[in-house]
């Protein structure tokens, strides 16, 4: 296994976490412990909004107690349910909220397969989300703009997608035209077809 040198202050919590998880290093310096989920994505690195044991878990500034106006980062060493524990230099435990990331060093952990709706044009084809969309794109569970968020993508990341329907037209960030496209990722939810590159087969906005 590649090893690196730890860049990160020592006694801070950046520190602690690449001392842990060597493997975050792989990218050089990712700031201050806010940004490195958006970072990590940016290099192309593995982001989950689940915790997984051996993760990095991100902290937003005032999540679960994280330190203002840095955020926190720590190692997951243990999961139970919507809770989860971390080896830290620093800071809390942790809970899953939308103010907490995992960094990923292998694959993420795949959400349940989704079942086609009635009405989707159920045929595979891959896209990746546009640069312009900053900082991320929020993927639904049904191709509706009011619908919960499951997770969120980042700005260059590529996907496989199992099927396309059309819902609410949402502003192509390219082409500032309407785009009633939905497209269902292979991993679950649904995103916005005017924040990603990519045309389903057969499909007009």
């Amino acid at each position: 296994m590649m090893t690196y040198g730890n860049i990160y202050p020592y006694g801070e919590c950046t520190f602690g976490a690449a001392e842990l998880a060597n493997w975050v290093l792989r990218y050089g310096n990712l700031g201050n412990a806010k940004d490195w989920p958006v970072n990590w994505a940016r290099h192309g690195g593995l982001i989950s909004g689940y915790p997984v044991v051996g993760s990095i878990a991100g902290f937003q500034p005032g999540c679960d107690g994280a330190f203002a106006p840095f955020g926190h980062v720590g190692k997951v060493i243990n999961v139970t349910g919507n809770t989860f524990t971390i080896d830290e230099m620093n800071g809390p435990a942790g809970r899953v909220s939308s103010g907490v990331k995992f960094l990923l060093e292998g694959a993420a952990p795949a959400p349940p397969a989704p079942v086609p709706l009635p009405g989707d044009h159920v045929e595979a084809f891959g896209i990746r989300v546009m640069p312009e969309a900053r900082p991320c794109v929020n993927v639904r569970s049904l191709p509706v703009i009011s619908n919960n968020v499951v997770r969120e993508i980042y700005p260059n990341q590529g996907f496989n997608c199992m099927a396309w329907a059309y819902g609410p037209a949402e502003i192509d960030l390219e082409e500032h035209k309407p785009d009633r496209r939905w497209y269902e990722l292979a991993g679950g939810g649904w995103v916005a077809s005017a924040l990603v590159d990519g045309n389903a087969p057969g499909s007009t906005p």
